[in-house]
């Protein structure tokens, strides 16, 4: 079997090309969220990108690192970034769960 180099280039610009359009499009339907948020810190004091525990202070389990809460973060009060990593030096497994607050609110998926 021949694989031709710019075929794979193609297809790899082609998806370049997909996933930014994607995640520009997310970053422009967040601009007012943010531009509030900013608003809201410059009022409050209160910082735009939150520790859980600042979002949820009656959620004791949020201060124990083994519930995986010490790897994501609120954005506001609203939006919960749980991101995927795989840990350093050993490459072992990547994240196996998130942890949602007892009492998370209204979930979406903006895909």
């Amino acid at each position: 079997m021949v694989i031709d180099v710019a075929t794979i280039s193609q297809v790899m610009l082609e998806q370049l090309c997909f996933f930014s359009t994607r995640y520009l499009k997310l970053k422009s339907a967040l601009t007012p969220f943010h531009y509030t948020l900013s608003r809201v810190a410059y009022d409050t004091g209160v910082p735009p990108v939150r520790a859980m525990a600042l979002e949820f202070p009656s959620d004791d389990s949020l201060l124990v690192n083994g519930t995986g809460s010490a790897m994501q973060f609120m954005v506001g009060g609203d939006l919960l970034v749980a991101p995927q990593y795989r840990p350093l030096g050993n490459g072992g497994d990547a994240r196996d769960g998130i942890y949602l607050p007892a009492n998370p609110g209204t979930q979406f998926d903006p895909y």
